[in-house]
């Protein structure tokens, strides 16, 4: 699975922060036992596109859209499978709410 946004540049953070808000579908929050990734948003296809530590480590990798639930972790896109991230959802947020 390839990435469509790993490699874009912005200008400003107010660029950055625009095309963010245009492009995120989901927001997902994980309950915090002591990780450093807490929040990620990702796009429609389930690339994500930003997250509140590590950015470098976690953009334009994949999660699998269709099987996000709060209390479960997420699936994410390792080599050729699924994998689950021991991080549990509390809280998802898409587009529209």
């Amino acid at each position: 699975m390839k990435s469509k946004h790993k490699y874009l540049t912005f200008n400003t953070l107010f660029q950055f922060k625009k095309w963010l808000k245009a492009t995120t579908a989901y927001q997902i929050t994980f309950e915090d036992k002591g990780q450093d990734l807490l929040q990620i948003w990702i796009d429609k296809d389930g690339e994500i596109l930003h997250a509140n530590l590590q950015v470098s480590i976690w953009i334009g990798r994949m999660v699998e859209v269709k099987k996000l639930a709060v209390g479960k972790p997420i699936n994410i896109w390792v080599k050729d499978h699924w994998e689950p991230y021991n991080g549990l959802i509390v809280k998802t947020k898409t587009a529209e709410s």
